[in-house]
């Protein structure tokens, strides 16, 4: 799940990240999109995890030689 976020919020990986980007994301992002009955249940986890993610994305700006990539 966690490699599947980390894809996500660094909008690089697979067909899949780029299919919700575009169809799912439009033009919002991550932090701000809200979960839907129709989203797949992978989706919706790795929605309900913003807040954990968030908490990670911060220590890693309070770190300047990391980025989401190094998780």
């Amino acid at each position: 799940m966690l490699s599947l976020m980390k894809s996500l919020l660094a909008n690089e990986g697979s067909l899949w990240v780029l299919w919700v980007h575009v169809y799912v994301f439009y033009r919002l992002d991550y932090w701000s999109i809200d979960s839907k009955p129709h989203f797949s249940w992978t989706l919706k986890k790795i929605l309900k995890l913003k807040g954990i993610m968030q908490n990670l994305v911060v220590a890693i700006g309070n770190d300047r030689d990391s980025s989401i990539r190094d998780i």
